[in-house]
């Protein structure tokens, strides 16, 4: 570990027991290294077993938060009990993580903490890049016609993702003025792709449906990309004000 002689193996598989932490593992860079671990899990996890080998985009919420198909020792195995069973292991190592690490963490780890948890609610979140007409670093960004749409496609998002992009953007926001040179690389990437969920779940709600506002909320967090400092962000910030006039 960074700041310790523990092997990071074993404090990884620590973090998904029961059994205590060394006191010594407390600091952020062991923090953002387990969660970092954490967050490639749940890609690799996720593109194992992708939502296309389970019944139905639409029961994701529901595959992702249910403890049934994991308690009954007979279930035959499947695509299904299998994601089931490692999207319950990792989130409850995620839940551990923030137990220990919230407390001394800095608010853009949190916020990173916050996306992982995104990430397990809404596994294709990936692909709303590519549904948004993203322009890739192959684009020009004066290119006014976007990139070809898959604009048919419908994703569901959850309730539950919707909360933890406004944490995301919330953790990130608190910090941003203060960071200075120290930003955080994954800012720009956890926003955008925040912002892409709530997009997502907007476009396709009805009339009556004004719980989550307009698009026009994109601003808030286009107008936190637009502080950052890396070339993707006029990309980024490009593509989310095409979004909010639609």
């Amino acid at each position: 570990m960074p700041l310790s002689s523990h092997r990071f193996r074993t404090i990884y598989a620590l973090i998904h027991s029961h059994v205590s932490l060394p006191t010594d593992v407390r600091s952020k860079e062991d923090g953002l290294l387990l969660l970092t671990a954490l967050l490639n899990d749940i890609i690799y996890m996720q593109r194992c077993y992708p939502t296309d080998t389970v019944p139905s985009v639409g029961h994701t919420a529901s595959i992702s938060s249910s403890n049934a198909p994991l308690r009954n020792p007979y279930a035959p195995l499947s695509s299904l009990s299998e994601r089931s069973r490692l999207n319950a292991a990792l989130n409850a190592a995620l839940d551990r993580w923030k137990e220990i690490f919230q407390p001394t963490t800095e608010k853009v780890i949190l916020a990173l903490f916050y996306f992982c948890k995104l990430q397990v609610t809404c596994p294709d979140i990936w692909e709303l890049p590519r549904l948004a007409g993203y322009m890739t670093c192959h684009d020009s960004i004066n290119n006014p016609s976007p990139p070809s749409r898959d604009g048919g496609r419908r994703i569901e998002i959850p309730d539950e993702a919707i909360d933890f992009a406004w944490l995301v953007l919330d953790s990130c926001n608190m910090e941003l003025e203060t960071l200075g040179n120290k930003l955080a690389i994954w800012l720009p990437v956890i926003l955008f792709h925040s912002a892409l969920v709530i997009w997502q779940r907007l476009r396709f709600r009805s009339p009556a449906d004004t719980k989550y506002g307009t698009l026009k909320i994109l601003s808030m967090f286009k107008n936190e990309i637009a502080q950052l400092p890396w070339a993707c962000c006029a990309k980024m910030q490009t593509t989310l004000g095409r979004l909010m006039n639609e």
